[in-house]
């Protein structure tokens, strides 16, 4: 019987760790709230318009001048306010959770925000 290589456990290990670290990862970014009365349909029909009240543009420090004719240009990008978002929901009724909340915000909608 022969026995399994350095690099065959190594490998095994590595790949153990970032599966369990994956896990680990999904379970931290749980984004949950609590309400008295609200629908799981609700909460995101009430996020989406705090997101959108609450969207802001973030420079990142670079700019450049475009053209030649002096106009300049910052890049950046759009991101979440996250008090001015916080206290959107908050003024709906809600508390953010995100250990026991009932109200569970899907993975794929969770977005960044700044500010927070």
């Amino acid at each position: 019987m022969r026995t399994p290589s350095l690099v065959t456990t190594t490998s095994a290990l590595i790949i153990s760790t970032a599966f369990l670290a994956g896990c680990e990862t999904t379970e931290t970014n749980r984004v949950a709230f609590d309400h008295a009365s609200a629908s799981n349909e609700q909460l995101l029909k009430d996020r989406y318009a705090c997101i959108k009240e609450s969207m802001g543009y973030v420079q990142s420090g670079t700019g450049y001048v475009n053209g030649g004719y002096g106009a300049s240009q910052s890049e950046g990008k759009s991101m979440v306010n996250g008090p001015v978002f916080n206290n959107c929901m908050a003024l709906k009724g809600y508390t953010q959770n995100n250990e026991t909340g009932r109200l569970v915000v899907p993975p794929s909608l969770v977005v960044r925000s700044y500010g927070d």
